[in-house]
């Protein structure tokens, strides 16, 4: 092994660690092997290039224990690249203020520091994405209000915890289970954005630009995020489970999709009419103009719709 660790992040809870690379001679794959050692015993783990578990800039790797052979989610950052700075603390202060230990949070196990690598060790989601759940059958009231409330109690928990997610949206809940039989479990996952007011002084740059963005937000880019910015984005993410298509059909940061999300000037076609009151009433005090007036989490858990048999 080479590359031990310099101990950068020991003060964000990084554990000292080693890794080593090996090259496949005739293929594209790289092996990676790295650990630490705790409490005076080693521990080993081991992934390759080729066990991506999805796309996208930080995206994870199917992980072993070499001991136990028990299989994890990764993530691996560079530490020189700086546009990853930001969601390697992101990573570690989800560790350190165990977000992970709440039964509808992802589980963060431990963060290991080599000399050119942060590794990310996650419990291990073997799911699907609540996006590809929603594009694969229209819910019911009845199954998204079981999959909703889950979700609002991992929130709360986060809340509780002084964290605001900023970038709650279907494709970062993973659903374990099954609705039909009564096993189903979401999981809240992707931290990378997400404001931790414990650790952070200055928030503002964790504020998520996309289709799901609250109207505030818009109208003052200083603005930092709070409570209800997680609270639209709620609102949004039940709108799509129950409709199949976005609350808004103009882009956020128009001069039109801002006036329509202040207004809350909802996207109303026939299935989103189709629902019952308590159902658009809830979705509606989410989606509010004006923050303010936005439900919190519990506020949200004690809604008649969420009370519905």
């Amino acid at each position: 092994f080479s590359g031990t660790g310099t101990n950068m992040f020991k003060e964000e809870g990084a554990q000292q660690g080693f890794s080593s690379v090996t090259k496949s001679i005739g293929f594209s794959t790289d092996s990676i092997t790295f650990g630490t050692i705790e409490n005076g015993h080693l521990l080993l783990f081991e992934t390759s290039s080729s066990r991506k578990l999805g796309e996208g800039r930080d995206c994870a790797y199917r992980c072993q224990d070499l001991e136990s052979g028990r299989e994890l989610a990764l993530k691996m950052y560079k530490i020189t690249n700086p546009d990853q700075r930001r969601a390697i603390f992101h990573d570690l202060y989800a560790q350190r203020s165990q977000v992970g230990k709440h039964e509808r949070i992802v589980s963060y196990e431990r963060v290991i520091e080599s000399e050119n690598t942060i590794f990310v060790l996650m419990e291990l989601l073997n799911g699907k994405d609540l996006f590809d759940v929603i594009c694969t059958e229209a819910l019911t009231e009845e199954k998204a209000r079981v999959l909703f409330r889950q979700l609002l109690e991992g929130v709360q928990h986060l809340h509780r915890k002084q964290v605001i997610h900023c970038d709650i949206k279907p494709e970062n809940a993973m659903l374990l289970g099954s609705l039909e039989d009564g096993t189903a479990n979401l999981k809240l996952i992707d931290f990378g954005c997400s404001c931790f007011k414990e650790f952070e002084a200055d928030s503002r740059g964790c504020v998520v630009y996309d289709s799901y963005m609250p109207p505030e937000h818009v109208a003052d880019s200083k603005l930092s995020p709070s409570v209800p910015t997680d609270m639209w984005r709620l609102g949004c993410t039940l709108y799509i489970m129950l409709v199949q298509r976005p609350p808004f059909h103009n882009d956020a940061q128009t001069q039109a999709g801002l006036a329509a999300r202040q207004a809350g000037q909802l996207f109303r076609v026939p299935e989103y009419e189709a629902l019952s009151p308590e159902a658009r009433g809830l979705i509606e005090q989410l989606i509010c103009g004006d923050p303010s007036k936005r439900p919190t989490c519990d506020e949200a858990l004690n809604h008649p719709w969420l009370g519905l048999a």
